[in-house]
């Protein structure tokens, strides 16, 4: 831990840009704080409307910040290093946290000496024509424990900053927010964070997520709420292709296990395989789960194994685009069909599969339906006749340096 938690003293950073009238809305929500931050530091990021004047009204000390704009990364590294006290909660500017939010943060800290951050749950919100507010569920939230937090992060982005609380300290020795990436620096830090520190959850909502259809991205990659979706899935895929090569095949295992064995490398293979396919990374996928398949001398998949196969096309995204990708649909066919292993490996990628077969067809979109039909067929039928092969295959022991994870 990098931080004593006796010393759980918090400076909230709030970066902005163009958004004075939201900007107000979220500093009085902080403001109104049953437990009050020690500092609280505003990083305008070069805006040109009133957000300086805004600022001035309050009687509250904030320390104001302001350099040319440079986008969000570059804005979150100014203020961290700026900020004088241990424990950093960004909060966004178009976001409104809960009033017991920081006191309910602070006592999951007291609550674990042991970590680097705390994370907790949102909802969603937006503004009426008439003023009103329609408030929403969280949108996607995983119910993990916290030695599997960083593989659901993997998987998919839940939990979002304002709902955190960080130590500086892990943040200087991360290295920042990634100042290179266009879109995603929150979820590529996240994903740091949780693969190399330890967390705890907070339970209950910390802070109200507004929707809203305003523009995103710096003022030299302004794009509209319409490219948000898309604009997210290549950023994903660029942070996801890197880690790849950076992390050790068992960072992809939960954090409690003690006994590193090669059944335990071909569950991380296959963690990885899954967190690829989400990310639309489907060779990257291809690739492990052909290394599995060939792990024969390792006996049948484990409940875990068939489980996270099964969330192999699970991606909040959709997975459309394995319609378009020929080539990875006949390769996993070719698993299917080579031996029972292969066989129980796509038997479970199909079964999973299901559940966007059903989705499409509550939704009316029956094409899709029936194209991702065909492609679940297609792959029992595989699965089908792998099952009819001879079980007695020749052992082979996979080429892989297994690392212990850091116990950071």
């Amino acid at each position: 831990m990098a931080e004593s938690i006796r010393d759980a003293s918090v400076t909230v950073v709030i970066p902005t840009f163009n958004r004075s009238a939201l900007l107000r809305e979220c500093l009085d929500a902080v403001f109104t704080q049953s437990v009050l931050p020690q500092e609280v530091i505003v990083m305008d990021d070069g805006s040109r409307d009133d957000t300086q004047q805004i600022v001035q009204t309050y009687t509250q000390d904030i320390q104001l910040i302001h350099h040319e704009n440079k986008g969000k990364a570059a804005s979150l590294n100014v203020a961290i290093q700026a900020a004088t006290h241990p424990w950093v909660w960004i909060v966004d500017d178009d976001d409104l946290v809960v009033s017991t939010a920081l006191e309910r943060l602070k006592n999951t800290l007291a609550d674990n000496g042991d970590i680097d951050f705390v994370y907790s749950q949102h909802d969603r919100f937006r503004t009426l024509d008439n003023g009103g507010i329609e408030y929403f569920d969280t949108g996607y939230w995983v119910e993990c424990e916290d030695v599997d937090f960083h593989l659901a992060t993997m998987e998919d982005f839940f939990a979002h900053q304002p709902g955190m609380l960080v130590s500086r300290d892990a943040y200087i020795k991360l290295g920042l927010f990634d100042e290179g990436l266009k879109r995603s620096q929150d979820y590529d830090m996240l994903v740091r964070l949780a693969c190399g520190f330890k967390g705890a959850l907070c339970k209950g909502i910390s802070f109200h997520q507004r929707l809203h259809d305003g523009d995103r991205g710096a003022d030299s990659d302004r794009f509209e709420v319409a490219q948000r979706e898309a604009r997210w899935i290549e950023a994903d895929k660029e942070i996801f292709r890197r880690l790849r090569h950076q992390l050790p095949v068992s960072d992809y295992l939960p954090r409690n296990i003690s006994r590193y064995t090669w059944n335990m490398a071909r569950q991380a293979l296959l963690q990885r395989a899954c967190i690829m396919g989400r990310k639309k990374l489907w060779n990257e996928a291809f690739l492990d789960i052909t290394r599995v398949s060939q792990m024969t001398q390792l006996g049948q998949l484990t409940a875990t194994e068939k489980a996270i196969l099964k969330r192999l096309t699970g991606s909040k995204y959709g997975c459309e685009d394995i319609l378009r990708s020929s080539d990875v649909i006949s390769g996993f066919t070719e698993i299917g069909e080579a031996s029972p292993l292969g066989s129980s490996i796509i038997y479970n990628i199909a079964n999973g599969m299901k559940w966007r077969i059903k989705q499409a067809g509550l939704k009316f979109d029956l094409a899709l339906a029936i194209r991702l039909m065909r492609i679940y067929l297609r792959l029992i039928w595989a699965a089908f006749r792998g099952a009819m092969q001879s079980p007695h295959l020749q052992p082979s022991r996979p080429n892989m340096v297994f690392v212990k994870p850091s116990d950071k």
